[in-house]
């Protein structure tokens, strides 16, 4: 940059005096440099997990914490500065994310082969709305072609019942609700 030596002076006076603008003007100078130094300092591992803005606004943060007690005579002083910020922040970063045993990238791994991918394969043990409304179908067909007395001991036996229930209920033997439901299954299909 090409700042003159006056305007950086006068800038970093009016950001000494707590002046909005001269915020925003040292923000928008001299923001590029830290954004470029984290874009390249940031290890390939960790771009996904940062954004290379959320540095530089914590290079940024450090900065105005404590803005007096810093003096830079020339811009290049407080490019210098910033930057060095910068990449110390990133190191921080990598060594959290690539050193720790808690927060370390490496080892996390990737759902494709583990149980929780094999179980998405798995099919659902409930049936489909197609499956169901094809059942319903059948259901009302083998119903239509029985007598009363047998659709009450099946429809019964589909809620649940069990066959002492229905021998019960419907006032005849076990033994009878069997023989229809072997009388049923030895009937071929239509």
């Amino acid at each position: 940059m090409s700042d003159s030596q006056d305007e950086f002076g006068d800038l970093m006076r009016r950001l000494a005096d707590g002046s909005e603008d001269a915020a925003r003007e040292l923000l928008d100078r001299y923001g590029e440099h830290i954004l470029r130094v984290v874009r390249r300092k940031l290890n390939r591992e960790l771009r996904s997990k940062f954004d290379s803005v959320d540095f530089v606004q914590a290079v940024w943060a450090s900065f105005f914490a404590r803005p007096r007690q810093r003096r830079f005579d020339h811009p290049q002083a407080l490019i210098a500065f910033l930057v060095t910020l910068a990449q110390n922040k990133v190191i921080d970063a990598v060594r959290q994310r690539l050193q720790t045993q808690k927060y370390n990238v490496n080892r996390e791994r990737a759902l494709d082969g583990s149980v929780a991918a094999e179980a998405a394969g798995l099919r659902a043990r409930e049936p489909t709305p197609s499956q169901v409304a094809v059942a319903n179908d059948e259901w009302q067909r083998l119903l239509a072609d029985l007598p009363a007395r047998y659709q009450r001991m099946l429809v019964l036996l589909r809620e649940g019942h069990t066959q002492k229930d229905i021998a019960r209920e419907l006032n005849v033997n076990e033994k009878t609700i069997r023989r229809v439901l072997e009388k049923l299954n030895e009937e071929p299909a239509p």
